[in-house]
């Protein structure tokens, strides 16, 4: 059991800084030009992973690991519950500290956060009424996916799409925050690890989805532009 649960935890920290290192990889040119394909994969490799919960060996693992998680009978933390929130308010000190240079106006910044995060939340919300997937604490039936993962991921993104290609080790830490409330979300039993998997893919492709958007826009007015300058 002890093995089970070391193993599952080195195998989500593992995939977790895969996906880190994967977009700090990628150049500040090549992020720019935004390679929807690219940007997609890792959201939804996470989302996939965590919907194969119904799955034998997925559900088996996501029961081992619970009981795991109760052998250690240590005391719940609401940690989580404000935890959530700081990639999000990182984003707001970075801008008021003007710390470094973000893309984007602070007024595009509050446009683009605020469709992605309502769109997380509606997905999210959405899919948990659809599936009515039972907690691991037996409270209700919203369990997947995990709605405060969802939610801090979403504002880890924003921070890396924002800051994190200028300065990498600020995409790191926001999505390190993230990381972490997902596993607490583990920890106090309060959601299965697919659950944590799908909500931090759902929180991830929510931003990169209106930020690509964003982005086609801008540079289809860009080309318009410039195709009228030469007519004239």
């Amino acid at each position: 059991m002890y093995d089970l649960w070391c193993l599952r935890i080195t195998c989500f920290w593992m995939s977790f800084f895969v996906i880190v290192i994967g977009m700090s990889a990628q150049r500040p040119e090549r992020r720019l030009r935004f390679n929807p394909y690219l940007q997609s994969s890792a959201p939804v490799l996470l989302i996939s992973t965590g919907s194969l919960r119904s799955a034998t060996a997925f559900h088996k693992m996501d029961l081992k690991l619970r009981q795991s998680v109760i052998s250690l009978a240590a005391q719940p933390t609401h940690a989580d519950d404000y935890l959530q929130h700081v990639p999000l308010a990182g984003l707001l000190l970075l801008n008021g500290l003007n710390f470094a240079k973000p893309v984007h106006s602070i007024q595009r910044q509050i446009l683009l956060g605020g469709s992605s995060l309502l769109l997380t939340e509606i997905a999210a919300q959405s899919v948990k009424v659809l599936t009515k997937i039972e907690r691991p604490d037996y409270s209700n039936k919203h369990s997947f996916p995990s709605g405060h993962t969802a939610w801090a991921f979403a504002g880890a993104e924003l921070v890396w799409q924002e800051f994190g290609y200028r300065q990498k080790w600020i995409g790191i830490a926001a999505y390190s925050v993230a990381g972490m409330t997902g596993l607490l979300r583990i920890y106090n039993n309060r959601h299965w690890t697919t659950d944590v998997l799908a909500g931090a893919g759902i929180g991830m492709l929510s931003v990169k989805l209106n930020y690509f958007i964003e982005h086609y826009i801008s540079q289809k007015k860009s080309k318009n532009e410039i195709h009228s300058s030469n007519i004239i």
